[in-house]
């Protein structure tokens, strides 16, 4: 009986690792976690696995969960597995599985597929037969990424960078302008398919949204949101909350009425620093939501800097404002830009005074004209959410008609 043999036998697996963890206090951890990974590639791959991870363990959304659901919808016999943080709301049939944890490495060893949403930083190398579906966060964007920055960016993240092109089996794109700095600037040489995701949100798909929303932060539906989410910096600062969440409060109920509220989402690299902001019945925490899009969804604004949530807001024709403090010291010292962030749709502010004219002044007849102008630049898939190209593929994968 030779070692594969031996090493397919789950028993013996478990026994292993079971050993292992008496003793990875003792012996080097990479070692300890490379030797697991060594003796999973051993068992044979689940053929209707597929392993979801958003953002690295952050929560149920993006573009994995509309593929998940759709699969769930379309009632294929798939086994669903999800790596989080911590446990989240979502369909039972979905398996959840604690992201780094030994059981969350078994499964992406043994699943037939995984669909990520960003890099293959932190998991075990991908085994023969395996099929990876990169459904990359960002659309259109407008910090330069990956190898446009390469020389801002740490050689680890490079190298894996580098790799997880090289693995990759098909990356998804919303439009025609994706697809173009996905080929020169990712590192990818791969099938590349153009997908509609989400589409234009209809009134009942909003009205959802904000229900789920509402019922988070326990406020009524007639409740009106500035959501704020501001990308990282590279040196993790957060001066950028210099904003006055309280005077651009008072500034949309001068301009609109009602009651309004600020949900402040910080991008998933610097979550931890939630607890700079003091919070209170306005100023509300959503770094910890689980779905971006249901915020964005409900929200009457979305205020950012350099985050491609912009352009979500802009397609959507949801109304945007830009700021940014930093904008100088950002462009010089830390990102370019790919375009110039003052000829955007969205009202450019550096400080709180220029926010606050910017959300009394706004034009929300100018500012639509201008969305759908540059909506139609970038050249995007549809209006309608139309996902049958990505569950095709998956299908063709998982069960290929002449097995």
């Amino acid at each position: 009986m030779n070692i594969k043999t031996v090493l397919k036998n789950s028993k013996i697996v478990t026994r292993l690792y079971s050993v292992l963890d008496l003793v990875k206090d003792k012996i080097n951890y990479k070692f300890y976690s490379e030797t697991l990974i060594w003796c999973f590639k051993f068992l044979p791959l689940k053929k209707n696995k597929i392993v979801f991870d958003n953002f690295l363990g952050k929560g149920y959304g993006g573009k994995p969960k509309i593929i998940a659901e759709e699969i769930i919808r379309r009632n294929l016999n798939c086994d669903l597995v999800w790596l989080v943080n911590k446990q989240q709301d979502m369909p039972s049939k979905i398996r959840q599985v604690k992201y780094g944890s030994r059981e969350a490495t078994k499964q992406l060893a043994t699943a037939k597929m995984w669909v990520f949403n960003c890099r293959n930083v932190e998991h075990p190398k991908k085994r023969k037969n395996q099929v990876y579906l990169q459904t990359w966060h960002g659309d259109v964007g407008l910090k330069k990424v990956e190898a446009e920055v390469e020389q801002f960016l740490s050689p680890q993240y490079v190298n894996a960078a580098k790799n997880d092109g090289l693995i990759c089996d098909l990356f998804t794109v919303t439009s025609e302008y994706q697809k173009q700095r996905v080929i020169k600037s990712f590192w990818y040489k791969g099938e590349i398919i153009k997908t509609e995701f989400q589409g234009i949100p209809s009134y009942a798909e909003k009205k959802y949204a904000k229900e789920n929303v509402c019922c988070y932060f326990d406020l009524p539906i007639k409740a009106n949101f500035i959501l704020y989410v501001p990308t990282f910096r590279n040196d993790y600062r957060y001066n950028y909350f210099s904003i006055d969440f309280n005077k651009s409060i008072l500034a949309a109920r001068q301009k609109y009425g009602g009651s309004w509220y600020i949900i402040v989402r910080l991008h998933p690299n610097v979550s931890e620093m939630q607890n700079a902001i003091e919070y209170n019945e306005r100023i509300l925490n959503g770094t910890q939501y689980g779905d971006i899009m249901d915020l964005i969804y409900s929200a009457e604004f979305v205020i950012s800097d350099y985050s491609n949530l912009l352009f979500k807001a802009m397609r959507y024709e949801i109304k945007s404002l830009i700021y940014a403090p930093d904008y100088i010291n950002y462009i010089q010292k830390e990102r370019a830009l790919t375009m110039n962030i003052k000829s955007l749709p969205a009202p450019f502010s550096e400080n709180s005074e220029q926010l606050c004219s910017q959300i009394s002044e706004f034009d929300d007849n100018l500012y639509l004209e201008k969305c759908r102008e540059l909506n139609k630049e970038f050249g995007y898939v549809g209006t309608k959410k139309d996902v049958d190209n990505i569950i095709k593929w998956i299908t063709d994968n998982l069960f290929p008609t002449n097995s």
